[in-house]
C-alpha cells in the first residue's frame, strides 16, 4: 500500500495481510495496579462502581536491520523501557440471580479507559466499552426427581470503540487495539487485529446436561470490526462475520471451559 488510507480501507473490506508481510516483536511490562469499588444491592438489582489505575513500564524489542514497523508507537519503544499510564472507570446495573451461569436477568456495564493524556506517558487513547446481556428462562419442566428440560435464551451485545486522547494526540500499539480472536469473538474466524471499532453480538439457546456442571448451548453470532470510529457510519451487512453451532460448556466457578463446533 503507497498510502495510510489505502492500507485502512483494505481493512474495512476484510482484507487480512498475510504472514509474509507481517513482523513479530517482543514486548514486556511490568506494572502494578490498584482497583476498587463499591456495590449497592437493591430490591431493583444490584449496581456497581469501580475504578482502578494501572502505571505500567514497557520494553520492546524486534531486529531494526530486518524490519521497520509500521506503528511509529512500535518503533520509538525500540530497545528502551517507556512509561505507561492507564485510568479505567466502570458502573454496572446487574439483575442476574447467578452471575457465572445466569437463567434469568440482564447485566449493563458502561467502562471507560482513559491512557496517557494527563495521566503521562507514552500512549495516547481513550477506550469505551459498552456492554448488555439479557438472560430468559423459556421453559422448565420436571422429567425425573434429578433432571429437568430446561432452555434458557441469551442475548448480548458489546460495543467498544478507542478514541484519540483529548486535544486529538492518539498513539497506540497492537496490543492496545481491538481485536477479533477467532475463539471467544467471532468463533472459527481468522485472528484481525487493529481495530478501534468493534461489535459483537450473541444469541444463545441453553439446555442443561447436567444443569450445576454441564451444559450445551446453540449459538448464532455477528461481529464487525473497523479500523476506524467512523466507519461505523457505513456499516454494511457484508462487513459482519457470522457464526453458528453449538457445544458443551462446563459451569464450574473458575474454570470456564467449552468446546464448540461451528459453521462460518
Amino acid at each position: 500500500y503507497n498510502l495510510v488510507t489505502d492500507y485502512a480501507y483494505a481493512q474495512a473490506q476484510g482484507i487480512t495481510i498475510p504472514n509474509s508481510y507481517l513482523m513479530s516483536y517482543d514486548q514486556y511490562d511490568i506494572s502494578l495496579s490498584y482497583n476498587t469499588g463499591y456495590s449497592w444491592h437493591t430490591g431493583v438489582g444490584i449496581f456497581n462502581l469501580g475504578t482502578g489505575i494501572s502505571p505500567t513500564l514497557t520494553y520492546i524489542t524486534y531486529d531494526p536491520t530486518l524490519y521497520r514497523p509500521f506503528s511509529a508507537t512500535v518503533r520509538d519503544n525500540l530497545d528502551k523501557w517507556q512509561f505507561v499510564d492507564k485510568w479505567s472507570l466502570s458502573a454496572s446495573w446487574d439483575t442476574r440471580n447467578l452471575a457465572y451461569n445466569p437463567s434469568n436477568g440482564f447485566y449493563l456495564k458502561q467502562t471507560v479507559l482513559f491512557a496517557g493524556g494527563f495521566l503521562g506517558g507514552v500512549r495516547d487513547f481513550i477506550e469505551t466499552t459498552s456492554r448488555f446481556d439479557y438472560y430468559k428462562t423459556l421453559w422448565d419442566i420436571p422429567v425425573t426427581d434429578n433432571w429437568r428440560f430446561k432452555t434458557v435464551f441469551d442475548v448480548r451485545s458489546s460495543l467498544s470503540l478507542i478514541f484519540p486522547q483529548f486535544g486529538g494526540v492518539f498513539n497506540a500499539t497492537t496490543s492496545d487495539l481491538l481485536y477479533i480472536d477467532g475463539v471467544t469473538i467471532a468463533r472459527g474466524w481468522n485472528q484481525r487485529t487493529d481495530g478501534r471499532a468493534l461489535w459483537d453480538n450473541w444469541l444463545e439457546l441453553r439446555i442443561p446436561i447436567s444443569e450445576q456442571y454441564l451444559w450445551w448451548d446453540f449459538f448464532i453470532s455477528g461481529t464487525v470490526m473497523y479500523p476506524t470510529t467512523q466507519d461505523l457510519m457505513h456499516m454494511n451487512l457484508s462487513d459482519f462475520l457470522f457464526s453458528t453451532g453449538g457445544g458443551l460448556r462446563l459451569t464450574i466457578p473458575g474454570l470456564p471451559i467449552g468446546i464448540y463446533l461451528v459453521k462460518r
